[in-house]
């Protein structure tokens, strides 16, 4: 919604003038909590000689749009000159209470919005009334959309490397010990990707040491066992 005419340089002007001649509006009435207050007919009556002099009008209407929630509305107050140049003021009213605090909000409103428009000072009034029944529509809360909880996990080798360093390392006690002693606590699951490579390099230094050993040792019991031989066969001979 448009809120004031494209130039505003002679109700300006205007306005001015007025304002040097608008007197406080006089306390008439009593409010509720015995506080004394200009009524709207009040702030009307010592307005309306200054602004007539000067050209000026004010208007108030209620809109609701079919578009509108039943139970609200807008108080629209337009401050208008002769020249064609306007400025509005727009107020949200709720319709959500019974039809007399409905109608108390109303008259505190276009009270409120004229005093406002115009400039006119005053004490609250029945105010205190208007907003005991009247409370503002509470604003949407947005939610933050929830983030999906990622959890902390570290990466670990595939199962085909765990069957592959499980079947290298087979039955051979110094590679078992070695692999135990990295562990710890762990299982072969939890290996670090990283650490993959150089595990498998140690242990198959570790099974290759053992095969070359395995290897000496059974060369020198096949020595061993083919001298005892033909010590045996000589024995034989020497006895024939």
């Amino acid at each position: 919604m448009k809120m004031e005419s494209d130039t505003l340089n002679e109700l300006f002007t205007a306005m001015s003038k007025a304002q040097g001649e608008i007197s406080n509006a006089k306390k008439s009435k009593t409010g509720v909590h015995r506080s004394t207050y200009a009524d709207l007919a009040g702030v009307m009556d010592c307005a309306r000689g200054p602004l007539s002099k000067n050209g000026l009008t004010v208007i108030q209407i209620i809109d609701q749009t079919p578009e509108m929630n039943t139970s609200e509305a807008y108080l629209i107050t337009t401050l208008g000159h002769i020249s064609g140049q306007w400025i509005k003021a727009r107020v949200r009213l709720d319709f959500s209470k019974d039809v007399h605090s409905s109608a108390s909000q109303i008259t505190y409103m276009k009270r409120y919005s004229f005093c406002a428009i115009v400039g006119i000072a005053t004490e609250d009034d029945d105010g205190h009334k208007a907003a005991s029944s009247y409370q503002a529509p509470k604003p949407k809360q947005y939610q933050k959309p929830a983030i999906p909880k990622q959890e902390n996990t570290v990466p670990k080798i595939s199962p085909k490397q765990v069957q592959k360093l499980t079947m290298m390392v087979g039955t051979d006690k110094e590679a078992i010990q070695y692999l135990s002693k990295y562990l710890g606590s762990r299982s072969v699951n939890d290996i670090p990707p990283q650490d993959f490579v150089t595990i498998v390099q140690n242990c198959n230094q570790i099974i290759d040491k053992n095969k070359e050993k395995t290897k000496q040792e059974e060369q020198e019991e096949f020595k061993n066992k083919n001298e005892d031989l033909q010590e045996e066969w000589h024995k034989q001979y020497e006895n024939t």
